[in-house]
């Protein structure tokens, strides 16, 4: 499948016979298992529904515990409001597949704004321009789950310069398909998409030597991304207990917009093409 052309589609697309219902497209796919979405899939739904939840309160805050994948197939969310006061808001969520089992759960912090003037902040310079850098190839050379069309696919990498996709701290710029067909994408829902990457993209080994996967994702935005392009400042942190994370500062072509943390369990994977448990094999 000719990826510019995969780009020009959508992660889901909404079920003409139940309009609660997201189907997902292939592009939603996530790149370790041929059944599973993208968890910045799931998220970004789960963005949705808080946002649709209380429109008069902007979300700030929003943690997701990924309890189970990401279904490929029918998505479907619940929210509640567990607490609703003049400036502060609370709420949970959950996403279903189309057996009703809860896949994602989450946890959402609103606030009301206030028009203020003169207020000082730490500054951050975009690294460069992403519209002058050059693509740039997804940064796992080998996918070792499947080899389906995947969100690797539905994404432009562009590294600053002085960066690229070799393991390690990294900045990187990306942009992504909309969420869903024939609706407008918000800029929560872009960086719930984008902020689902670092543990790839900042990963200190390859997925063959060494698994990363994380059971959860937190984003705080104090101001939402302009445009198409978000970037990433990133660094994992990872301990031979079999514990990390990966954290990444966002920003868009403006400044800084917010923080994204990922809790990772690191385990020693078999090599694909050894056989042999990554750890004894030759460096």
């Amino acid at each position: 499948m000719v990826i510019e052309q995969i780009r020009q589609g959508h992660f889901l697309r909404t079920d003409p016979e139940d309009s609660s219902r997201l189907i997902t497209t292939d592009t939603a796919r996530g790149p370790w298992d041929p059944n599973g979405a993208h968890g910045g899939v799931g998220a970004a739904v789960l963005a949705r529904a808080f946002e649709r939840l209380l429109p008069d309160k902007r979300l700030c805050r929003m943690t997701v515990d990924l309890v189970r994948p990401t279904p490929m197939g029918g998505l479907h969310t619940e929210t509640r409001v567990t607490k609703n006061g003049r400036s502060v808001a609370t709420a949970t969520g959950c996403l279903l597949d189309d057996q009703g089992d809860i896949r994602l759960t989450a946890t959402a912090l609103y606030q009301v704004g206030a028009a203020m003037t003169n207020v000082p902040t730490a500054c951050f310079a975009p690294p460069s321009d992403p519209n002058s850098d050059a693509n740039a190839a997804f940064p796992i050379r080998r996918i070792v789950g499947h080899e389906l069309s995947n969100i690797s696919e539905a994404m432009t990498v562009r590294y600053p310069p002085g960066q690229d996709g070799s393991p390690g701290p990294t900045t990187v710029w990306i942009t992504t398909l909309d969420l869903i067909e024939g609706e407008a994408t918000s800029p929560w829902q872009r960086a719930a998409i984008v902020g689902d990457c670092p543990n790839g993209f900042g990963r200190n080994a390859e997925p063959w030597d060494i698994s990363f996967v994380n059971p959860d994702l937190t984003i705080h935005l104090h101001r939402d991304p302009v445009g198409p392009w978000i970037g990433l400042q990133i660094v994992s942190r990872w301990e031979p207990t079999g514990h990390g994370i990966a954290e990444a500062l966002m920003f868009d072509t403006e400044g800084a917009v917010g923080r994204v943390v990922q809790t990772l369990l690191l385990r020693p994977t078999v090599d694909s093409e050894l056989g042999r448990p990554a750890d004894s094999a030759s460096p």
